[in-house]
């Protein structure tokens, strides 16, 4: 078969589509089928209308080394392809008669048609079978790529009986009737009525089917096939060639005939993995690649499968035997190869679609109809070879009510099963069920109960469906952890002028050495990027500390925070443990551990958490933290961070352009969550005004200010919040330390008298005394 260039529009005759119906295009509205078309199947590109005029043509024979016109002698320049006897077409321009071309048959191509053949020999009867009047339709490639069966005309015949309810041909009216031999493995061996072996090698070809004709005439092209074959810019080329490209036309299924005799040892092979050069059939070297799909012989390439044939083994005028074949072909391998190789055909890009299996068969049923319809044979082939698994169809069982509640509208069941049959599903119904049978040509698009109802829905018309919202009943719900995270984010970079990072999970091993940074408990990977990134991060802070050492040099002062996960290894065999965290850092010269409390209690208001601080022991705290500058965050006794100042034997290696105080913490969010299953609800704010009073305690070092805030809190259920506000620590003072805290008095029922300010301050002053503290 002469496979041509790469297709961007499709190409089809309406006139052909007809030959599938029992109605001609005389007894239908062109412009309305068309729309319905547009409609219902697939947008079409353009339409246009061919009208060739009968009296501008004439067969012309080439007899006794010249051309012969009857009854009007004609002058026409010699040919490179003139034979004796045969009949070539002439038209008539500028009131001078040359060779025609598939363009003025209503192609866009130049090339001549070749020598033809007459019906009858007989140029008067031939021109009464030629169709001078048709519709030409374009449709774009990638609109039909999810539907391999509207690749041929066929397919279309099956749309258009379906939209304008008429019967449509059943194929074995338009295929000779052969017997299939199908073979459910990999190889056919010779047979006495199939005298090739097949070996399907690769799995890249899933279903093979052949036949042998032994003794074929090798006619010039049959001239109505010509007419037809240009009209949709398909050069015709003789008669047995011809044949092939009309069954891909027709069916959409691509074919292929071999020379029988150029197969050595009458041996095929599909196969990979074969490397070399060959020629294929428009003359130009090819080198084959690993994963190019070929069809060999013994000794040669014969085709690239899918794509194109070798020169070797094409028909020739001398051919007088065939070996046709009609396959599947892995849709990636075949595109692959054909842009690899930049030859994108009619046949690779129907192959680059999930073509139907069970179509092979039929492909060379209705190539042996044309060729004996044409005479092309006088006895059919013994057999058909059909190698490959059979096609699974998957039944598809739904409700009519589903079908209904789909489409939103209320639908006949009799329209369904008229639809389905239509397009040639199987459809049985009963107790308001359907069990629908996809044919094989539409299992790739209908797999599940929504292709069947979008099937009913496209005949019945979209536009036929009024538009209608649908009703939603819309619930109030608010997202906690989301806006937990935003509100976090927004007080962080906007509130408190952080930047945020996102590091590596892998520990940077350098950089962890370079600042001597403490081993730990980690898990490792089996089969690492590198050795420098082989374990899994179990905090964040070695990633924010290399963030302030890259900046210090631009930044007198940084602050860095990161959200995400880290890794620790459990007490259970192979088990890891992830956990989402909070990391952050501030690096400023004479940063005090308390500026960073601060922070830490901005982020716990945003959690609606009060954690308790409780200092960590040297013998407890994190090795790169300083001891009695650093503290644990405890909640409901679980721990659910850490903060402090770093340690100096990391501080010493960060460089001397790094601020001299690092604050690092680390809040476990997952476990704040556990711990805080209480949703905060808003709370409106009392309409009474609230008092706020300062005290300044001078205490010994070893309270805290959580010590004090929790003993205010517990004076009065009307202190509504209590919050530090100062401190203050002078050499003088080797154990004390002065502490502001601010507490605010409200309630919702009544504005305070001076009096009961003054009874709830002077309980909170006992309580303060009680801890041996004064207030200044």
């Amino acid at each position: 078969m002469h496979y041509l260039v790469e297709i961007i529009r499709m190409k089809l005759s309406l006139n052909w589509i007809f030959q599938h119906l029992t109605r001609s295009t005389d007894t239908v509205d062109v412009q309305a089928l068309i729309d319905l078309i547009n409609q219902k199947v697939v947008e079409i590109d353009k339409v246009h209308t061919l009208s060739l005029d009968q009296s501008l043509f004439a067969f012309v024979q080439y007899k006794n080394g010249s051309f012969v016109h009857e009854p009007v002698p004609m002058q026409l320049k010699n040919r490179n392809d003139q034979i004796t006897d045969c009949w070539y077409l002439a038209t008539k321009k500028n009131n001078q008669w040359t060779w025609a071309t598939v363009k003025d048959l209503g192609g866009t191509k130049e090339n001549s048609i070749p020598a033809l053949t007459l019906l009858h020999n007989d140029p008067i009867e031939t021109f009464k079978k030629i169709v001078w009047h048709d519709y030409i339709i374009e449709i774009s490639s990638s609109s039909i790529t999810h539907r391999p069966d509207l690749w041929g005309h066929r397919g279309f015949a099956r749309e258009i009986a379906a939209l304008l309810n008429i019967p449509l041909k059943p194929i074995t009216e338009l295929a000779s009737q052969v017997p299939i031999e199908r073979i459910y493995g990999k190889k056919a061996k010779k047979a006495e009525q199939f005298p090739f072996t097949i070996d399907i090698q690769t799995d890249a070809c899933s279903r093979f089917a052949a036949t042998h004709i032994k003794h074929i005439t090798n006619k010039p092209s049959i001239a109505t096939t010509a007419f037809l074959l240009s009209r949709i810019d398909i050069r015709p080329i003789n008669a047995v060639v011809d044949g092939t490209n009309l069954v891909m036309l027709d069916l959409g299924h691509p074919m292929h005939a071999f020379d029988s005799t150029a197969i050595e040892n009458n041996s095929l092979t599909v196969c990979q993995n074969q490397q070399g050069i060959t020629t294929v059939l428009d003359g130009q070297k090819i080198e084959v690649q690993k994963n190019d799909l070929i069809i060999k012989d013994s000794c040669k390439t014969l085709s690239l499968a899918g794509i194109m044939g070798c020169k070797e083994s094409s028909v020739q005028a001398t051919t007088s035997s065939l070996l046709i074949e009609a396959a599947v072909f892995d849709p990636t391998t075949i595109r692959t190869s054909a842009t690899y190789h930049k030859k994108r055909t009619e046949a690779s890009a129907r192959f680059e679609k999930n073509l139907d299996p069970e179509q092979a068969s039929w492909a060379l049923k209705r190539y042996l109809w044309y060729a004996q319809e044409h005479e092309l044979i006088k006895q059919l082939p013994v057999c058909i070879i059909d190698i490959g698994k059979d096609q699974v169809i998957q039944r598809i069982t739904i409700d009519h009510q589903t079908i209904e509640n789909l489409l939103g509208i209320p639908i006949d069941y009799r329209f369904v099963l008229n639809t389905l049959n239509a397009l040639e599903y199987t459809v049985t119904f009963a107790n308001d069920q359907y069990i629908v049978e996809p044919p094989s040509f539409r299992s790739s698009d209908s797999a599940i109960k929504e292709d069947i109802v979008e099937e009913i829905g496209r005949l019945y018309g979209y536009q036929h469906i009024k538009p209608q919202a649908p009703a939603i009943t819309r619930k109030t719900t608010v997202d906690h952890t989301r806006s937990t995270n935003y509100a976090l984010s927004s007080l962080l970079s906007f509130g408190l002028h952080m930047h945020e990072i996102k590091s590596y999970a892998f520990f940077d091993e350098q950089f962890l050495q370079k600042v001597n940074w403490p081993a730990m408990p980690t898990v490792e990977v089996h089969t690492p990027v590198s050795q420098n990134w082989k374990r899994l991060i179990s905090t964040l802070i070695p990633g924010l500390l290399k963030a302030v050492i890259d900046n210090s040099m631009q930044q007198e002062k940084t602050a860095f925070f990161e959200v995400g996960s880290v890794w620790h290894p459990s007490n259970e065999k192979q088990v890891i443990k992830e956990q989402l965290q909070l990391g952050l850092i501030h690096a400023e010269d004479q940063y005090s551990f308390y500026n960073g409390k601060k922070i830490i209690h901005s982020i716990s208001q945003v959690y609606g958490v009060d954690p308790l601080w409780i200092a960590y022991t040297p013998a407890e705290c994190p090795s790169w933290l300083m001891p009695y500058k650093s503290a644990k965050l405890m909640l409901n006794q679980t721990c659910i961070g850490y903060a402090g100042m770093l340690s100096n034997s990391i501080q010493q290696h960060v460089g001397r352009q790094v601020p001299n105080s690092i604050f690092v913490a680390e809040i476990y969010i997952d476990a704040i969550a556990m711990q805080n299953k209480n949703i905060t609800t808003f709370k409106p704010m009392s309409k009474f005004q609230p008092v706020t009073r300062d005290i300044t305690i001078w205490t010994l070092k070893q309270h805290t200010a959580q010590t004090f805030i929790n003993a205010i809190k517990s004076v009065n259920k009307l202190i509504s919040s209590v919050a530090i506000v100062d401190f203050l620590e002078k050499e003088e003072w080797p154990d004390h330390r002065a502490i502001t805290l601010r507490m605010v008095i409200e309630s919702y029922e009544k504005t305070f008298t001076k009096e009961e300010i003054d009874l709830i301050v002077f309980a909170v002053s006992q309580k303060i005394s009680s801890f041996k503290a004064e207030i200044r």
